[in-house]
């Protein structure tokens, strides 16, 4: 049986992590028992990290020309 899962953000997209408060970049996709959930990039203290996370723990960065500086994590 197939279903097609929309998920709220795309590959590629900014969104910011809301436990941290840091900005990070969506680099994966995945849907299992649990729902959907996002792989996520981001630079913490000169390292860079990743994460799957559920769509509760990210949201889009407010305002319309917020963007991401990925070398260091913060918004620009």
């Amino acid at each position: 049986m197939r279903h097609t899962v929309e998920f709220e953000y795309e590959i590629g997209e900014h969104v910011v992590i809301l436990a941290l408060s840091i900005a990070a970049r969506v680099d994966s996709l995945s849907f299992d028992n649990n729902g959907p959930m996002y792989r996520v990039i981001y630079w913490k203290n000169r390292e860079r990290s990743q994460q799957w996370l559920y769509p509760w723990e990210v949201q889009s960065p407010i305002g319309p020309d917020v963007g991401c500086n990925d070398t260091v994590g913060h918004y620009v």
